[in-house]
């Protein structure tokens, strides 16, 4: 069986994309690696065992524009004839990303206070 198979189905073409794979007892091991496939970036990380076919993966998908399925991850476990697949939530993407939008929020409410009390102050200076 062929990693390839076992995973992607049709036309799938991967392009650039720049990996660390090490083999240790017979073990690929994928650090966390951007690739780019059919123009979406998908990070994937996890292993596989030569001598047996198993692979354990997590993939998720890197995209700026829907960050909903960003908070998504696919784990991929098992041999390669009958792999499992689990659709996870990904915590701790989900931390990063609500509080980046939360202090983004936070800054314009407290701009716009600012801004008003420093309106209201030179009026009142004005006067």
């Amino acid at each position: 069986a062929n990693v390839n198979d076992g995973v992607f189905k049709g036309s799938t073409k991967i392009k650039k994309s720049k990996n660390s794979l090490t083999i240790k007892k017979g073990v690929l091991k994928l650090p966390s690696t951007e690739l780019d496939i059919d123009g979406g970036i998908i990070i994937a990380q996890g292993n596989y065992n030569l001598k047996n076919n198993k692979i354990n993966m997590d993939l998720s998908l890197n995209d700026k524009e829907n960050l909903i399925l960003s908070l998504f991850k696919i784990k991929l476990n098992g041999n390669l004839n009958n792999i499992s697949t689990k659709v996870e939530y990904d915590n701790d993407k989900t931390e990063k990303i609500l509080d980046k939008f939360l202090k983004e929020k936070m800054q314009v409410i407290i701009k716009k206070k600012l801004d008003k009390k420093f309106n209201n102050l030179i009026e009142g200076l004005l006067d």
